[in-house]
């Protein structure tokens, strides 16, 4: 883990550093809900040297800053290092069907999207009973604009939203590395999904406008 990584970490454990994370708890504190002042927030921002590149940053962080994470996509495929891109750095990569994390705890989650509500459903703890669900905003007219996390409760865990030139993921949750990086990745990869979803849509309109 580097040093940024660790110390954000830091920031959004509970404390409970004589109780690890597990994957019967699924890596973070359930029952905690949305606290005022808990809330972290992570900036995902064009990098200014590369504009391939989104460079992930701690709110308050400086664009140039070393990054926490640096992500590359294509329109089916995206992946994401910790700090800057290097083979060995490698945290993962995801598309709308699964996401693959690499390194300690790595595994494979599956992404199913369910049609009707364009949401999409991972089954996390892998091998577990429970589940993690994006949810898209279906009062905005583009699904990939603002996504919502819970779990299977309906504890609200995360949410990925565009905000002016930028995107905010914000955490609700206390959590370790392994469930921050599943949140990361997974809403990386599923903003892709709902950008497909979109795109299918707005070719049915026009189809049926016949533009």
């Amino acid at each position: 883990m580097s040093h940024y990584v660790s110390k954000f970490i830091d920031s959004i454990s509970d404390g409970s550093a004589s109780t690890p994370f597990n994957t019967v708890n699924g890596g973070y504190s359930r029952g905690h809900g949305q606290v005022q002042g808990q809330t972290q927030v992570l900036l995902l921002r064009q990098s200014p040297f590369d504009p391939n590149l989104i460079l992930i940053h701690p709110s308050g962080y400086p664009v140039e800053a070393p990054p926490l994470y640096t992500a590359i996509s294509s329109q089916e495929r995206v992946s994401v290092y910790r700090g800057a891109i290097n083979p060995a750095n490698l945290m993962g990569v995801g598309s709308r069907k699964s996401i693959s994390l690499y390194g300690h705890g790595g595994c494979t989650i599956a992404v199913k999207t369910d049609h009707l509500s364009g949401d999409f459903k991972l089954k996390y703890p892998p091998g577990g009973k429970g589940s993690l669900k994006w949810k898209t905003d279906s009062m905005s007219f583009s699904s990939s604009s603002s996504l919502k996390l819970v779990d299977g409760s309906g504890q609200k865990i995360a949410r990925l939203k565009k905000h002016s030139s930028e995107k905010r993921l914000e955490i609700y949750v206390p959590c370790d590395e392994h469930f921050l990086n599943v949140v990361i990745l997974s809403g990386l990869a599923v903003r892709l999904g709902a950008k497909k979803n979109d795109r299918d849509a707005l070719e049915v309109v026009q189809a049926m406008s016949g533009s």
